[in-house]
């Protein structure tokens, strides 16, 4: 069996307030891992700062 086509759908805290986006990238940081210093700044991408 062979994969043609794949569809996902990326949950990223869109509908989360802004400290728990705050604190959802600290602990990624902490963590460390590769994926994880890739993946911190995608809950802060919807927060404006003014």
């Amino acid at each position: 069996m062979l994969v043609h086509d794949v569809r996902a759908e990326f949950k990223l805290g869109g509908g989360k307030e802004v400290e728990h986006r705050y604190e959802t990238a600290a602990r990624l940081e902490e963590r460390g891992g590769r994926a994880d210093l890739a993946a911190r700044g995608h809950p802060m991408r919807r927060v404006s700062i003014t």
